[in-house]
């Protein structure tokens, strides 16, 4: 483990609390694989390029209001099915057999089972197939057709570069769409939750878009409706000091649940 220079500034996991620093080393946790996994149907489809907009896969500018229109209806709220349905964060659908991607501290409690909400009111439970610790992902299964969002190359990001965020902040407001630019790129923070867990965060996408408890899990957006990342966190004492984990990195993990799927 290197140096490391610590900063004072408390960022929040939208639920998890996390002391930020700047790390120049990492905690390696490997990710945690479940011991059953639910049918999920042919997987084998190019998940990287997923159908958008109705059947089309889009590659051209759009306007806010067209991301909003086409994305929002992959978005899902995450509930708790133990805890009178708490709201714990947001997902979004990457394939049209029933696989979502949402952040592995929505669904960190191993013993509890968790259900999803889809914007036109139907609830499903959802299982917990796959999680990659290291990078707060977690891969979900649910009974439920959804159109999957296009996922972007995240490597390709410039700072300055306009982005979009979609969640369901606090469970009641489904749809929320925010917007702001790229503020920085590979950022690192620690974290650690309430119970003392900690874990640290690499390769971070830092944004000024607007962010609130619930939002978490939910897609970061190109103007083109590309996701390019996995809303995370953000610091309550910092206007626009937010955090997404890059699309890329989800796409190794989306791999690893095919792979462990038996698909």
């Amino acid at each position: 483990m290197r140096g490391r220079r610590k900063s004072n500034r408390i960022v929040h996991f939208f639920g998890w609390v996390i002391l930020s620093c700047l790390l120049a080393g990492l905690i390696m946790l490997p990710p945690v694989y479940t011991q059953q996994t639910p049918p999920l149907g042919n997987l084998n489809s190019e998940f990287n390029q997923p159908v958008f907009n109705n059947g089309s896969t889009s590659t051209q500018s759009s306007s806010v209001e067209t991301i909003a229109k086409a994305v929002s209806p992959s978005v899902v709220t995450v509930q708790s099915n133990t805890n009178n349905a708490q709201v714990l964060g947001s997902g979004f659908a990457v394939n049209p057999n029933g696989m979502f991607l949402t952040s592995n501290h929505v669904v960190s409690d191993k013993k509890a089972t968790y259900q999803l909400v889809t914007p036109d009111g139907k609830v499903e439970p959802t299982q917990v197939i796959y999680r990659d610790q290291q990078h707060d992902i977690a891969v979900l299964y649910a009974p439920i057709s959804l159109t999957p969002l296009a996922l972007g190359n995240s490597d390709q990001l410039q700072v300055g570069q306009n982005v979009v965020a979609i969640g369901n902040p606090l469970g009641m407001f489904q749809g929320t769409v925010t917007e702001g630019i790229v503020s920085g790129l590979n950022r690192q923070v620690a974290a650690q939750d309430d119970t003392g867990n900690a874990q640290d965060l690499s390769n971070l996408i830092q944004i000024d878009v607007p962010l609130n408890p619930g939002e978490s899990g939910g897609p970061l957006l190109t103007p083109s409706g590309q996701v390019i990342g996995i809303n995370t966190a953000s610091d309550p004492d910092m206007e626009g000091l937010n955090f997404a984990v890059p699309i890329n990195t989800a796409k190794q993990a989306l791999e690893a649940a095919q792979k462990s799927a038996s698909i």
